[in-house]
């Protein structure tokens, strides 16, 4: 699954750099929220578990043309969990990143490298957390105004929640926002 979105991803943007552009990237601070749906896998004691809930972040994106921009990011999200995990368990996942934009017209195609976190914590059996490095892509649409909107898809591995285990993260988040230019 990875290495076809991974796939996906480069051959859409190959295709994007081939149509010409018009001016769309702008510098500026944004502020956005919206859903988050994360599935972990323990490789280590072959379970998996689901999460859902609210996610809101910042970034500050820069203009390096008028058809792409970078842009530095923090997401956190704090979700409810199902599956083989504790009933009273919850879950916060972090990303701290960077990552590239290419645009055409008011439209964004981009992917991203960063920092994932996750930590759970249940009043039966206490908490646990770790981190590790992922990938992800997003596209999205930035108006004139500011308004924009995005969903992101990302994946993470190696996350260690556990001492002794091993964890897979994927994850899609919705968002809405606001960009100061």
């Amino acid at each position: 699954m990875k290495k076809n979105v991974l796939t996906l991803s480069i051959s859409g943007l190959i295709l994007l750099f081939t149509i010409s552009s018009i001016d769309a990237a702008k510098n500026g601070f944004g502020l956005f929220g919206g859903l988050a749906r994360h599935t972990s896998e323990v490789t280590t004691y072959s379970t998996e578990y689901t999460s859902s809930g609210l996610s809101i972040g910042v970034d500050y994106q820069f203009a390096l043309s008028d058809s792409f921009s970078i842009s530095a990011f923090y997401i956190f999200s704090d979700e409810s969990t199902s599956g083989d995990i504790i009933s009273d368990a919850t879950a916060s996942h972090d990303i701290l990143g960077v990552q590239g934009r290419f645009w055409i017209d008011e439209m964004f195609v981009g992917a991203h490298f960063g920092i994932y976190s996750e930590f759970l914590e249940s009043e039966l059996a206490g908490s646990a957390d770790g981190s590790g490095s992922g990938f992800g892509i997003i596209v999205g649409w930035e108006g004139e105004d500011g308004m924009f909107f995005s969903a992101q898809y990302d994946s993470a591995s190696g996350l260690g929640v556990f001492t002794d285990s091993d964890i897979d993260l994927t994850g899609f988040r919705l968002h809405g926002g606001y960009r100061w230019k």
